[in-house]
């Protein structure tokens, strides 16, 4: 199933950023326990990808002609890192955040961190184009590619799935949605206000990077 067609308005507009900057991209990351075989992975990462249009498509053309194209997209990258530092999967995560996705030839690639080839501790790291997919998908996305590693393994053999038709485009997408009650009416209800990043200095895009900052949700509030 082929998914060539123009990228409309929205889509070129990420598309000019990812150019313009090194971090206009969409990354996940997860600790997994367990023994995670990378060739089980790598059978995960085709499954996901024949099965998602947008996932077998890259982006060619110059700025005014900008195209999804299907033939000539290559298979999901996978590289693997063995490195025993406790912390070095946070170093691999604020590289994939600014650093440039080659989207001339796929639109997601997945980095695999262990400590030894037989550990049962895992990092795997997921990096999309924003102009495919927004965070929540993302998550869902990941989710996907371990269920289908469970599959492979429990099974053995190919897993069955459903081959999606390709999706509307962002800009339809937008236009469908509505929301009940906009922000600025939450924001007055509330009357209390919103706590902000503070900006340091504004410089050019090229310039511009992206940190990491941890968070741990408290399971009994959540």
């Amino acid at each position: 199933m082929t998914n060539d067609r123009p990228l409309v308005d929205l889509e070129k507009a990420l598309e000019l950023l990812q150019r313009e900057t090194n971090s206009l991209h969409v990354v996940v990351v997860g600790k997994i326990k367990g023994f995670l075989d990378p060739e089980v992975l790598r059978r995960s990462l085709l499954f996901v990808q024949l099965r998602h249009p947008l996932l077998n498509s890259h982006i060619v053309g110059p700025l005014d002609h900008l195209m999804f194209k299907t033939e000539g997209t290559e298979k999901i990258p996978l590289e693997v890192i063995l490195n025993s530092e406790p912390e070095y999967w946070q170093t691999i995560f604020v590289n994939e955040l600014n650093t440039k996705l080659e989207n001339k030839k796929v639109l997601l690639r997945a980095t695999l961190i262990k400590p030894t080839e037989e550990s049962t501790t895992n990092y795997l790291i997921t990096r999309i184009h924003h102009g495919v997919i927004d965070g929540i998908s993302a998550v869902h996305l990941y989710s996907e590619i371990l269920s289908f590693c469970q599959k492979i393994v429990s099974e053995n053999q190919i897993p069955e799935f459903e081959k999606l038709g390709p999706p509307p485009c962002l800009e339809k997408i937008i236009a469908d949605y509505t929301v009940e009650n906009n922000t600025e009416s939450l924001i007055s209800e509330v009357e209390q206000p919103i706590d902000t990043l503070p900006f340091e200095k504004y410089v050019p895009f090229k310039q511009c990077t992206c940190g990491l900052i941890q968070k741990q949700l408290n399971a009994s509030l959540t």
